[in-house]
């Protein structure tokens, strides 16, 4: 074999050797061509120098994957067997093993908890998330509006709205008159038109509230406030509005509810409910099913006291009659509220289970397919009734390690189609993760926080840029007078006030505290307020929410003006002179992406 050596360069029969600075007995770091690879040691775990030195390379059989020694330990460096991506199937719990992988990718089709095994002593892992939608079940909660029907006369007002179970036929009710309608695709309102047939109930009386059918559409019920009583019809071809007559039976329902709004029947026609002004939801037994007169109370109530103290004139459940909704308006806003009921069709067994939904305009009549996934209210004034999707959707969640020590912040799962990478790395096998988003879909970082223990006037927290927006969250504020001002103030040089926002007298009728409406508190009341807010091209928009111990949240939506483009502080303060805040806590957030 013929060796040429010119400088620091070898060539020999089958391969060139460059840029040689020592050789010192070992091989020199060979390539396979000039445009090739290097060729670094191979060999097992157990063939690793056995008093390896910081800057060692080698590529490990064993694991299948280029390792480094840095820092007294061995560790992974990516490439080869590992960098091969593990696309992880999508469970309601996902492991990511980094015995055989570091880089894993997910689009969960559920919420899901993440968990990590096999970790060496020192290892890391890349986690892609890609964000997607997931069915979050039905409720009233997720209650969206889809479209609406007018209603035309004699029912222009209505007051109550039934369907045939199918959903092909629907049946609006006035004052002393219900009106037929088809629908051409089942419970589309969009395809919904009068078929011209209406009956008049004035011969029993003509102020009405609300009508019920027997689900095979051969009996109908008539409510009528004035005389309190529940009136019974027959339909001599089913679901047909000009084949009814009068049975001549009737049930009085003044000895429980003097003015009744609306009534619903068990399923089988052995059990009936009235709700009316006092809020009250009645019970009643029919000894033979679907004869109103056969009726006798049970005994048995339920009063909503806790959700709302007015009347109810909604009243719907569910199949199975383990689900009951109630409804309350006044003339501004309503509210429909969901129970459970740990005994089927027993009210006295109904307890709150968190879901309501906000009514605007103020509806009469409700009807709730038996699916759950649809609803339709009945508003009087605006004559139309109101189609209502109750599938909810939403982003899957992500339950990130125990293990997973956040570098800043703790990112929010990616909404749908938006991708959040997570890097971590252990040093003590997998006890601890040390993790940061790479790309960071969306998520909230604490910037600024103060406590008060003491009288202050004002509060002020920097507000750093980069941030989509922010959200101030105002906790235990006790104010020392019932009558004072609160105001909001952004500044560019911290303790200067630029702009304000807004000041806002209290409301001691609820002490409340708002800001952009109502603000203020009554002294020693431990009140609390959300405000989110955006800053940047002159204009500062804050929604939020607030409440007190002992009232409801209420919203609240305002714009601000600024000549200025980019505030660098905000400023929580009392505007009546001599009033200071005496206790509270002030964390001024800001959000990452959506």
């Amino acid at each position: 074999m013929a060796i040429k050596v010119t400088g620091n360069t070898v060539i020999t029969n089958s391969r060139e050797l460059t840029n040689i600075v020592s050789y010192n007995g070992y091989d020199p770091l060979e390539q396979t061509a000039n445009t090739g690879s290097a060729v670094i040691p191979s060999g097992t775990t157990a063939q690793r120098d056995g008093s390896p030195v910081n800057g060692y390379l080698r590529y490990n059989s064993t694991d299948g994957a280029f390792e480094g020694y840095a820092g007294g330990e061995w560790a992974g460096l990516g490439g080869g067997g590992g960098d091969a991506v593990a696309a992880l199937t999508p469970a309601a719990n996902v492991d990511l093993d980094v015995s055989s992988t570091n880089y894993f990718t997910l689009t969960p089709d559920q919420n899901t908890t993440l968990t990590v095994s096999g970790a060496s002593a020192v290892d890391r892992l890349t986690l892609t998330l890609t964000g997607a939608d997931v069915p979050l079940g039905t409720s009233i909660d997720y209650a969206t509006p889809t479209t609406t029907y007018t209603t035309v006369s004699p029912t222009a007002n209505p007051r109550s709205v039934r369907f045939k179970p199918d959903g092909t036929k629907m049946y609006i009710f006035g004052t002393q008159d219900v009106t037929q309608h088809t629908l051409s695709t089942a419970w589309d309102l969009s395809t919904a038109s009068y078929d011209s047939v209406f009956h008049n109930f004035a011969s029993q009386g003509t102020n009405g509230y609300s009508v019920f059918f027997k689900p095979d559409g051969t009996k109908m019920y008539y409510l009528e406030i004035t005389n309190d009583r529940i009136y019974q019809y027959s339909l001599s071809t089913a679901w047909d509005l000009s084949t009814v007559s009068y049975d001549n039976l009737k049930f009085l329902v003044s000895g429980q509810e003097a003015n009744a709004f609306d009534i619903f029947f068990k399923p089988d026609g052995t059990k009936l409910y009235v709700a009316g002004n006092g809020g009250d939801v009645y019970q009643y037994t029919l000894s033979t099913a679907w004869a109103i007169n056969t009726a006798s109370y049970d005994s048995v109530s339920f009063d909503p006291i806790g959700q709302y103290s007015n009347a109810t004139f909604l009243l719907a459940f569910n199949s199975a009659g383990t689900t009951m909704y109630l409804g309350t308006s006044n003339d501004t806003q309503g509210g429909l509220f969901g129970y459970s009921l740990s005994t089927a069709w027993d009210v006295s067994t109904a307890t709150a289970d968190g879901s309501n939904f906000a009514i605007y305009p103020v509806s009469n009549g409700m009807y709730i397919d038996e699916s759950l996934s649809l609803m339709y209210l009945a508003n009087f004034n605006d004559n139309k009734i109101t189609e209502y999707d109750l599938d909810g959707v939403g982003k899957a969640e992500i339950t990130y390690p125990a293990s997973f020590q956040w570098n800043k912040y703790v990112p929010n799962s990616p909404s749908a189609g938006n991708v959040l990478t997570i890097n971590a790395y252990t040093t003590d096998f997998g006890t601890t993760w040390y993790a940061e988003p790479e790309i960071q879909d969306s998520g909230k970082v604490l910037l600024n926080e103060t406590v008060i223990s003491t009288g202050v006037a004002a509060v002020d927290l920097t507000m750093p840029s980069g941030y989509t927006s922010y959200e101030l969250i105002i906790s235990n504020l006790t104010i020392d007078s019932s009558t004072a001002t609160l105001g909001l103030q952004f500044g560019r040089i911290l303790g200067t006030v630029d702009e304000t926002m807004g000041d806002y007298t209290t409301s001691t009728a609820t002490g409340s505290i708002g800001l952009g409406s109502t603000v203020g508190s009554a002294a020693g009341s431990g009140l609390s307020a959300r405000v989110l807010f955006t800053k940047g091209s002159g204009i500062v928009r804050a929604i939020g929410k607030v409440n007190s111990a002992n009232s409801a949240e209420s919203a609240f939506d305002v714009f601000g003006r600024y000549n200025f483009p980019e505030p660098y502080f905000v400023r929580v303060y009392v505007f009546t002179a001599s009033r200071t805040m005496t206790a509270g806590t002030f964390s001024l957030y800001g959000n990452i992406g959506a």
